[in-house]
């Protein structure tokens, strides 16, 4: 049986959460549609809550940019950042 792509998404954000929520100013991480300049798209992708959106993502060692942010595959979410504030 065949995964979904929901199904992959997930399985990969349990791979890289942590590591995630570890770099400064990420707020949450979950899974969702990604938006495009405001507008939703039918996309899955896994989805990074910031203190403050950055023009250039920094670049980091290790698998996880390579595996949340390269070109996506059949196998690989791609990712999006969310600017948000808690309040």
């Amino acid at each position: 049986m065949t995964r979904t792509k929901l199904e992959q998404a997930i399985q990969q954000l349990a791979l890289v959460e942590k590591e995630l929520m570890s770099i400064p100013g990420v707020n949450a991480v979950d899974v969702g549609y990604k938006y495009v300049n405001g507008v939703v798209t039918d996309e899955i992708c896994i989805r990074v809550h910031v203190k403050k959106k950055k023009k250039k993502v920094p670049k980091r060692s290790g698998s996880l940019m390579k595996s949340t942010a390269s070109k996506p595959t059949s196998s690989k979410p791609t990712t999006d950042f969310f600017e948000m504030t808690l309040s």
